[in-house]
């Protein structure tokens, strides 16, 4: 596990539990008066200069609580440059699978009928589980199969179930 992922994670799960939910009528202190928002501005500035340099931010809410947030963005940021190849992937799979599917699949779905066809969308896992075998070199385990073999039985199952098309009146 990389460190920089690892701190990340650790600063997200101590902010989480060093935070309190935000009582009805803002903040409280430890007696239960409300907590005058001049102590919580010190402290989002004190916060501020702790964490300078960080992706750690801090923003006051409209009800006087003080919001801590720490962009998962930073914790997974690459280390490196994407490859090309790794741009051709992306690209291919925004043109193709999710611009140019969409049309196929909605015309599938007004030839089929969209209950009937829209069955066919839960097979799709479990045909990438085959393709993973030869193409990745996955394993594939018994209790795998099992219940892939159900789901698509299932699926086949409601294919062959008749539809009734209410005529329009």
């Amino acid at each position: 596990m990389r460190i920089d992922l690892a701190i990340g994670i650790l600063l997200s799960i101590w902010l989480a539990a060093c935070s309190t939910p935000s009582s009805p009528g803002g903040p409280r202190g430890p007696d239960g008066t409300p907590a005058p928002k001049a102590t919580l501005a010190s402290e989002q500035r004190r916060l501020a200069e702790l964490f300078r340099g960080t992706p750690v931010e801090f923003e006051m809410q409209r009800d006087g609580s003080l919001r801590i947030t720490v962009p998962l963005t930073f914790a997974f940021w690459p280390v490196q440059a994407a490859r090309a190849s790794a741009w051709g992937g992306f690209a291919y799979v925004t043109l193709f699978s999710m611009w140019l599917g969409f049309f196929a699949w909605y015309r599938g779905l007004a030839l089929g009928g969209t209950v009937r066809v829209s069955q066919v969308q839960l097979v799709q896992p479990f045909l990438a589980l085959l393709f993973a075998v030869p193409v990745l070199g996955e394993r594939l385990e018994p209790v795998t199969m099992m219940f892939s073999l159900a789901v698509i039985a299932t699926v086949f199952i409601g294919k062959k179930m008749p539809t009734h098309i209410k005529a329009a009146s």
